[in-house]
């Protein structure tokens, strides 16, 4: 009897001990195989999240070449209106605009600036109103670095700013809080430089977005999360 247990213990070590080894072996190509699949599944997942919000950036890229095509009246007319016509002509623009971005609440800015980037016409959308008016003073004039970019796009290009973090602007206006800024060449006519003859700069509220899209967490470059309502961390998390 114990003959046959011994030959029944040396057969089973014969026979565990490879296939001990060989788990051990592959039990980590098996680790990396699984955890390949399971970011695959994630990624997909993560792809499926974005896409509502990769087709909203992508109709303001359509919004803003449409708008780019039909500029305001000023860069139009040039020097060839009068005040009175140039003023008349920008009253009926605006009108269109509230008809055209009535419900296009995310977009909050519009700014037209010449070659030369010096501002020609702005509109704002009012916060409790959400009617489009120009105002007294203009907004805050964009990055010199980004308009130059954008007056070398050929006409029907976009390009996009980084995000804006203003907690200043924030505080009177949450939606100045993030914002985010498109811009396109104004017309197909350009000067003797190549430069466009204006540039339409077409600003987003990015807080927007976020109080919109729940389920999305929105990061600072230092880690800390934006929460719809309340101000930026200054501590990550």
């Amino acid at each position: 009897m114990k003959l046959r247990y011994y030959i029944l213990i040396l057969l089973l070590l014969f026979g565990l001990v490879p296939l001990l080894l060989a788990v051990v072996i592959n039990l980590p190509l098996v680790l990396d195989r699984t955890a390949m699949f399971y970011q695959k599944a994630y990624l997909q997942n993560l792809r499926a999240d974005f896409r509502d919000l990769d087709q909203h950036l992508a109709s303001r890229h359509e919004m803003i070449r449409l708008l780019a095509k039909l500029p305001e009246p000023g860069i139009i007319l040039g020097e060839a209106g009068s005040e009175d016509t140039i003023d008349l002509a920008r009253a009926r623009y605006t009108g269109w605009i509230n008809q055209m971005l009535g419900d296009q609440v995310d977009i909050i800015q519009i700014l037209f600036v010449d070659a030369y980037g010096n501002e020609r016409f702005w509109l704002h959308r009012d916060a409790e109103s959400r009617e489009w008016r120009p105002t007294p003073l203009p907004p805050e004039p964009p990055s010199r670095g980004f308009v130059n970019a954008g007056s070398k796009l050929a006409p029907g290009e976009v390009i996009v700013s980084r995000i804006r973090v203003n907690p200043f602007a924030g505080s009177e206006d949450a939606r100045q809080l993030m914002t985010l800024q498109l811009a396109s060449p104004v017309g197909e006519r350009a000067d003797l430089e190549g430069r466009p003859s204006g540039l339409l700069l077409m600003t987003i509220d990015v807080g927007g977005l976020a109080a919109f899209y729940r389920d999305t967490l929105w990061v600072n470059d230092n880690g800390s999360y934006l929460r719809p309502g309340e101000p930026i961390s200054d501590e990550p998390a």
